[in-house]
């Protein structure tokens, strides 16, 4: 009898023995695949941050300003005593808006704000806006319950013609072949004659002293300056 037990006692050793190697193996299989499986992943991020497409001008050579960040929306007041009962000023830049919202405590009209705020955009944020280019203004009025659109984009040149860029050396895209005549300050005029109410010098001249005096260069310009270096390097008129 103690024969037979020490033989089953063997092959049952035996038997457990055997499930332990097999799921050893199995063990090691499953973190061999979950290790490539990591390589690959940073693999993949790797080439991802190193091909990926990118802008062939030179790289940031100064920081931007950080100041020039309007912080992030506080939400919609709660009723219609909120801190916005009267009006408000939103700007792509927050001096622009706090420009503006002057012109409104001088009891200037929506669009005398408006033109002076563009103006100042135009300074600030040259590349988004400015007297070298075009618009178009949507006016509401209240009292009548309708709107009024002006339409003031870029008009080609007189010389211009709808075949100029065929099989032409000419550029639709840069220099002087691809710009428009501008049509922005005749809008704002425009608008201004029939909804102004403040002078016209008082709407421009806030714009004139930002350039005469200077700004912060924000984070946007700083970016589509940075862009564009090498074209406007190699631009005999911006040198």
């Amino acid at each position: 009898m103690s024969t037979v037990e020490d033989g089953r006692n063997q092959m049952e050793f035996g038997v457990e023995f055997d499930k332990g190697s097999k799921t050893s193996k199995r063990c090691k299989i499953v973190a061999t695949l979950i290790a490539i499986i990591i390589l690959v992943i940073i693999l993949i991020v790797v080439l991802v941050l190193v091909l990926r497409p990118g802008n062939d001008e030179e790289p940031n050579t100064v920081a931007p300003a950080t100041d020039g960040i309007p912080p992030l929306p506080t939400g919609a007041p709660a009723g219609a005593d909120g801190p916005y009962a009267n009006g408000v000023v939103a700007a792509d830049a927050a001096l622009c808006s706090e420009l503006g919202r002057d012109i409104l405590k001088r009891n200037g009209s929506a669009v005398d704000t408006a033109i002076a705020t563009l103006f100042c955009i135009g300074i600030i944020n040259m590349h988004s806006a400015g007297v070298g280019g075009g618009g178009f203004m949507t006016v509401y009025i209240k009292k009548l319950n309708k709107a009024e659109i002006f339409d003031y984009r870029e008009r080609a040149p007189g010389m211009a013609n709808r075949t100029m860029y065929i099989n032409s050396t000419l550029s639709s895209k840069y220099g002087t072949s691809a710009s428009g005549v501008p049509g922005e300050v005749n809008g704002y005029y425009t608008v201004w004659k029939k909804y102004g109410r403040l002078p016209w010098k008082d709407l421009v001249q806030p714009a004139i002293d930002l350039a005469r005096k200077g700004f912060r260069f924000g984070y946007a310009s700083h970016n589509a300056a940075t862009k564009s270096l090498k074209r406007i390097k190699n631009d005999p008129g911006l040198r």
